[in-house]
């Protein structure tokens, strides 16, 4: 990481204001459109103009270049964890899955599953890949007996009996990226809401946007690693091979294995992640997240953050896209990842 000089002072605003925006520029620099790289310039530049009142041009200056050294430093860093530029080739090819009764197959018109090797990648805390994947709970079996069988029987009759209630959870957690946020999206505008309406500062903003970065980096690596490791069939294949063959999921199933959940796994380490941060210890914290009222839905609250990992989790029940066991798994691993950034990334003492 770049130095800085001492003797001489530096304004942290700015400083980190040139580094977000020249990190944005770097992480999409390959397919990013024209209007969206005026709009990253245009509030870098009202930003400090904002922040520059009455300051003088050297220290301007000075903490400009010490912010944006700072994002090319980690961006040259990111481009060796194994994921480097991933977005421009999702798919990961060539990857081919098993042909097992128990793997997964396609679920739409993608007939590749979706980053294969991302399980692959580098993560910030090794301990959140090595000491928290959990073995599978329920042995595929086909058998009408079975606990899978009564698993997937679960999934199909949740679907079929859901409230209007329970239809709205899956569709306000589904974070489709092609028409809302994704999950994780969804979890840093709930965190961004929060330190707004906490009026944090600069200082404790930034160690919460690090940790809840390397909460949800190491929650999807840990996530991933299991699903091609179990390579599960998802319920909708199973139910309508064995069950029902016309049964449809309330929402689409992405194209990639069941087990775990992803929703589960990256919001079980957000929640630990935000019930360290406000709760001081107690683990109450009601709140409302707004963030999906610009998608036409109703604002959801909540009195802690537990109850409302729950919800997202269950949801991929109700949307019929996943067993009860993806769930619960995946917050487990979740919160497990969360926990282990809680412990080795501290809050320093003055920002507490």
């Amino acid at each position: 990481m770049p130095s800085i000089q001492s003797g001489v002072e530096y304004n942290w605003a700015i400083a980190s204001n040139a580094a977000v925006a020249k990190m944005m520029l770097h992480m999409y620099d390959k397919n990013l459109k024209i209007e969206d790289r005026l709009k990253i310039q245009d509030l870098e530049s009202s930003n400090l103009n904002e922040l520059s009142s009455n300051m003088s041009a050297d220290i301007i200056e000075r903490s400009i270049t010490y912010g944006k050294s700072v994002a090319d430093a980690i961006y040259e860093y990111s481009k060796t964890d194994g994921g480097h530029e991933s977005y421009l080739a999702p798919f990961q090819l060539p990857y081919t899955i098993p042909n097992d009764p128990h793997c997964w197959v396609p679920t739409g018109a993608v007939q590749n599953p979706l980053s294969p090797k991302w399980g692959t990648n580098r993560p910030f805390l090794l301990n959140n890949i090595t000491k928290v994947q959990p073995s599978m709970p329920v042995s595929f079996s086909t058998d009408k007996q079975s606990e899978f069988y009564k698993e997937a029987m679960f999934v199909y009759h949740t679907v079929q009996n859901n409230t209007s209630e329970q239809i709205e959870i899956a569709k306000y957690w589904a974070d489709d990226p092609f028409a809302t946020c994704t999950p994780a999206g969804h979890t840093f505008a709930i965190l961004t809401q929060i330190l707004t309406e906490e009026r944090v500062t600069l200082s404790k903003a930034s160690v919460a946007f690090a940790r809840m970065g390397i909460a949800e980096n190491d929650a999807f690596i840990a996530c991933w690693k299991g699903k091609y490791d179990y390579v599960l069939i998802r319920p909708v294949s199973y139910i309508q091979r064995y069950i029902d063959p016309n049964f449809n999921t309330v929402i689409g199933t992405p194209p990639f294995p069941a087990y775990t959940s992803g929703h589960s796994c990256e919001i079980g380490a957000g929640t630990r992640i935000l019930t360290d941060m406000f709760t001081n210890g107690s683990g109450y914290y009601p709140f409302t997240d707004y963030s999906q009222l610009q998608f036409g839905f109703a604002a959801r609250s909540f009195q802690n953050f537990n109850q409302m990992a729950e919800e997202c989790a269950n949801s991929r029940l109700y949307g019929g896209i996943h067993y009860t066991f993806d769930n619960e798994k995946g917050l487990q691993v979740g919160k497990a990842i969360g926990d282990n950034v809680n412990k080795e990334i501290k809050w320093p003492v003055f920002i507490r």
